[in-house]
């Protein structure tokens, strides 16, 4: 049955490249090297790499997201020295993946077309291949199979909008799920909507949430970081970090700060505002506060000129900034955005506030506040009042580092299980 509805699939999939590809090849806006790769045209160094050896991984990680949620992961195989192949689907993800994977082979994932696959296939030879999330790929699936390759999926989930089209489909679906040997969930709504659309139950297993495992930061890259900005925290002072924050969020945070510096006045406050092309907006709303804004990239901060308020300009250093902090604010979530990563400042142990909007994060919200192990706060009044007692009370703040070393301990054994279930299929 399988075999017959594949053409099909794939006349639909043909349909959906050309309409999708016509745009951007009319707009001159295609990225050739890389829809050569979709179309496995290899550079020599990759065919030459894997002429002389095979994948005993094949990773699929989609994006971004993806490709940071099994850094972890892909540390702790590398250490079992299995040969690892990542693939990704979009030009972030694949340099997100060059960033901290430099000596991982890195390419764009197949377009799902028979002759494509069998030629990547033939080149890469994967023992096993793992989709990071929940990733459907009927002809890669099917001749994985035929080749005897173990197909797994970590981290799965099904969100609600993809289970009502899945259902509609679900005899398909369910021929799919057949070349499956395992999917591990993340939670029992995950569990249920895999079984229920035709996966059997003894292939499917609960091991939580990857993500609470998925950050890493590396001894020398924090080494780094505190030669560079160590000095920026002064002896004494109390450091108050508000990251990945918003237009309506940042005049909250000001105000507040203005308040608590009356009381405070050894108080220091970095903004890193979610896109840095506000960071002019930002410096406008700052002086009309009555402070003088300080861009860290310009390094007033090693001479400063109070009343100051510090903007991180930077990129992708907000994450390293919150281990200087005594406090953190993740932003998004005090307007209708769905929140952050609050796991961020969470890993280096900080007290961490956030707001009423977390839809984004909903899974890590839940498992933090269960843990009590951050701090949802709803309006700019508690938030004031929380920020108040935190800042006062230093061992108030480290109770609530000892309960977010929980969330972590939680996340090294799901790291654990994950590594022991892979483990099983190589």
């Amino acid at each position: 049955m399988m075999v017959f509805l594949l053409p099909v699939y794939e006349i639909l999939l043909l349909v959906g490249l050309v309409v999708n590809l016509f745009p951007y090849i009319y707009k001159k806006k295609i990225d050739w090297e890389g829809l050569l790769e979709k179309f496995t045209f290899y550079s020599s160094q990759i065919r030459n790499l894997f002429a002389q050896s095979s994948a005993s991984i094949w990773i699929q990680a989609v994006s971004v997201g993806e490709v940071l949620l099994v850094r972890r992961l892909i540390k702790e195989l590398e250490l079992k020295n299995h040969t690892i192949l990542i693939t990704t689907t979009t030009l972030t993800g694949k340099r997100v993946a060059k960033k901290f994977y430099p000596h991982i082979p890195i390419v764009y994932f197949p377009f799902d077309f028979t002759f494509l696959l069998l030629r990547a296939l033939n080149l890469f030879k994967p023992k096993i291949f793992i989709a990071v999330e929940t990733e459907i790929w009927p002809n890669l699936y099917y001749h994985l199979k035929r080749r005897g390759t173990k197909i797994l999926i970590i981290n799965g989930r099904i969100s609600e909008k993809a289970f009502f089209y899945y259902r509609k489909v679900k005899f398909f679906m369910k021929k799919i799920f057949s070349l499956i040997d395992y999917v591990g969930v993340k939670d029992n709504i995950s569990r249920e909507r895999f079984s229920s659309l035709g996966m059997e139950e003894e292939k499917i297993s609960v091991v939580g949430n990857l993500k609470l495992a998925s950050l890493y930061a590396e001894k020398k890259d924090l080494d780094d970081f505190y030669l560079k900005y160590g000095k920026l925290k002064k002896k004494g002072e109390i450091l108050l970090v508000a990251g990945s924050t918003h237009p309506g969020e940042e005049e909250m945070i000001i105000e507040i700060y203005q308040q608590l510096l009356e009381k405070f006045p050894n108080l220091k406050l970095i903004v890193g505002p979610r896109h840095l092309q506000r960071i002019s907006l930002l410096e406008k709303m700052i002086e009309q506060k009555g402070f003088l804004p300080q861009r860290i990239s310009r390094k007033g901060w090693e001479n400063p000129q109070p009343p100051s308020i510090y903007i991180l300009d930077t990129i992708g250093e907000l994450f390293y900034f919150y281990s200087l902090a005594d406090v953190c604010l993740v932003g998004g979530s005090w307007v209708k955005f769905g929140g952050h990563n609050i796991l961020e400042p969470l890993y280096f142990l900080k007290p961490t506030l956030f707001g009423p909007y977390m839809e984004n994060f909903k899974e890590i919200e839940e498992v933090v506040l269960e843990k009590k192990a951050g701090i949802k706060v709803k309006d700019k009044k508690e938030l004031k009042e929380i920020l108040e007692k935190l800042i006062g009370d230093s061992e108030a703040r480290e109770k609530l580092s000892l309960r977010i070393s929980r969330v972590f301990e939680e996340g090294e054994v799901i790291l654990k299980r994950n590594i022991d279930i892979i483990s099983k299929y190589l």
